[in-house]
């Protein structure tokens, strides 16, 4: 994946640019354009923007300028649902640095995480790509939706895998899939490489959320950058856990430390132990495995433009080998 970075860096870095500009021009406090220019200056990987612009192909030139515009907005409204979602976890880190909620607290994390989201969506609107501003919006309602999924769920020791995937489908996937149905669209692709396309983005982005909760139970908080096992802790119940409850042998032990009150650092370290040996890591990660063969087979769909490797690569990248 790195030498398709490398290629797709001109375009990133307009994209970059793009949403720098959009804080630039936007009404409003001083101190809010500071501090949401200063949550645009760190981004993360763009694994979504990077999506995008890999579903798009070749692009006709006289579409660069809303798909580039669209991946900028797309971008926006990401870092506003990290500012959000670090405000609905009480996240004190993201990336290594402090959250907004911890820097400025949880009034001023909710009016930059909103006013973020509505600016990108008013830009977008603003410029006339009003059908990417719809489905951006489609994509933000259906992560509210997944929310409510997972607050449903938050304590409930008997959680179903159903429930645990419509919450990451809504949550995490659909940004994902939107991502890659707007490239589509914008690039004028065929429809059958567009379902193809956009039910890959479906996938990586399931993929992009068990891979993060496989990671929480696996790694350390230095390698991650945040706390580990908070979800644990706040009752929110991932797959790994899940598949730790039904076990037969040590179930009952991982429900009663999930009803704990207070969760100690024994206490998840315990938990940690409890996942690992009921084989919900093992578990997780073999279905990562699934997963990516039925991203592959999307992928063969598509003509070799150039860009499947990359998106095969991306797919290997998602996968977690758990020794």
């Amino acid at each position: 994946m790195q030498t398709f970075d490398l290629q797709m860096e001109p375009a990133l870095a307009e994209i970059r640019s793009r949403m720098l500009h959009v804080l630039d021009g936007m009404p409003g406090h001083e101190g809010m354009r500071s501090l949401l220019a200063d949550v645009v200056n760190t981004p993360g990987k763009m694994i979504r923007t990077k999506l995008m612009l890999l579903a798009a192909g070749n692009c006709p030139p006289d579409r660069q300028d809303e798909l580039l515009s669209t991946a900028a907005a797309l971008e926006l409204i990401h870092s506003s649902s990290l500012i959000l979602d670090d405000l609905i976890d009480d996240s004190p880190l993201r990336r290594g640095r402090p959250t907004v909620q911890k820097q400025y607290g949880k009034p001023i994390a909710v009016c930059s995480g909103v006013y973020l989201l509505v600016t990108a969506l008013a830009w977008l609107t603003d410029r006339g790509f009003t059908v990417s501003a719809r489905e951006l919006m489609d994509a933000v309602q259906a992560t509210c939706d997944g929310e409510m999924i997972q607050h449903e769920n938050r304590g409930n020791i008997g959680i179903s895998t159903e429930a645990y995937f419509d919450a990451i489908r809504g949550k995490t996937a659909c940004a994902f899939s939107t991502a890659c149905k707007m490239a589509c669209r914008i690039a004028g692709r065929e429809e059958r490489e567009s379902r193809a396309l956009e039910g890959f983005g479906m996938l990586i982005g399931i993929m992009f959320q068990l891979r993060d909760d496989l990671l929480d139970w696996t790694m350390e908080e230095a390698q991650l950058g945040k706390p580990v096992n908070e979800d644990f802790a706040d009752g929110v119940y991932t797959l790994p856990t899940i598949w730790g409850f039904s076990d037969s042998r040590c179930g009952d032990r991982l429900r009663a430390l999930a009803e704990k009150k207070e969760m100690s650092a024994q206490n998840l370290q315990e938990a940690r132990r409890i996942v690992a040996d009921a084989g919900g890591v093992a578990y997780t990660a073999a279905y990562l495995k699934k997963l990516g063969s039925q991203a592959d087979a999307l992928l063969d769909i598509l003509p070799d433009d150039g860009n499947t490797d990359a998106m095969r690569a991306l797919v290997r990248l998602l996968e977690v080998e758990c020794k």
